[in-house]
């Protein structure tokens, strides 16, 4: 119920409406507690936008355990985000209490200190969970290699460079390719296997060796679950968790070392 919506993942779509909804209901209470005029209406109405809050956070937290179920989500993200629908529901029943007594023309100062301390939690707690949840996604990027610089070419296309080699000489373009010739045609499981801790982790996927050492920290879904894998034949568990997902197995080309061969 809370995996997907029309083949996207629920999560990131309900996220929109908390951050939106739960800080701008809990501004609008701190904004009553000074405003007294405002309370007649703006106190409604601030109610009702956080009981919208509330409910979508609630359903962004059983939306974000079915999304770490299928893709893994950081282990910060997850516990923070457990924890924002209680202090919501918390600042919607503190926001009814204040809505009631104003009703009655009581409005204590006690209240009113609660309403802004717990509104202001409310605010901060929002937007730590929303960092938490933008860092564990797209904190990787642009920490791949940059692009290479293009060269000027020495030839023009009109008079190109002639060149000359004995035959006991090698051409340049042969020199290249023999030193970019591997030395063996791949690595060997047990080469994998000297390679087995979160400092240096290697890993084998589908016959294809992979250095996810760069990766063991910011794998979304906690570093525990690359450590596990290190100088292993991981294949069954990348499986397992990603089957069907382009999305990590393209992540998964920038760590590739090279083929798995035999002993």
């Amino acid at each position: 119920m809370f995996d997907q919506f029309l083949g996207l993942p629920l999560h990131p779509l309900i996220v929109h409406a908390v951050v939106v909804l739960l800080p701008l209901g809990a501004l609008g209470l701190l904004v009553l507690t000074v405003w007294k005029k405002g309370r007649r209406v703006g106190l409604p109405l601030s109610v009702a936008v956080l009981a919208a809050g509330t409910a979508s956070a609630w359903a962004a937290r059983f939306s974000g355990q079915a999304l770490r179920q299928r893709v893994g989500v950081a282990d910060l993200h997850a516990n923070l985000g457990g924890v924002l629908p209680l202090v919501a529901t918390l600042l919607l029943v503190v926001a009814v209490v204040w809505w009631r007594l104003a009703r009655t023309d009581k409005d204590p100062l006690g209240v009113r200190i609660v309403v802004a301390l717990t509104a202001l939690v409310a605010v901060v707690m929002t937007a730590v969970v929303g960092h938490s949840g933008a860092q564990s996604v797209w904190g990787a990027v642009g920490e791949s290699s940059p692009p290479a610089q293009s060269v000027a070419p020495t030839t023009s296309a009109s008079q190109p460079e002639q060149t000359t080699s004995s035959p006991d000489e090698p051409s340049a373009s042969a020199s290249v390719s023999m030193d970019r010739a591997p030395e063996t045609p791949g690595y060997t499981a047990t080469e994998v296997a000297e390679h087995a801790t979160a400092e240096d982790c290697w890993v084998i996927i589908d016959e294809t060796v992979y250095d996810l050492t760069a990766w063991v920290n910011q794998h979304p879904g906690g570093a525990d679950r690359i450590t596990a894998l290190c100088g292993t034949d991981g294949t069954a568990a990348f499986t397992g968790q990603h089957s069907g997902d382009s999305a990590p197995q393209q992540r998964l080309t920038e760590f590739e070392l090279g083929p798995l061969s035999t002993e």
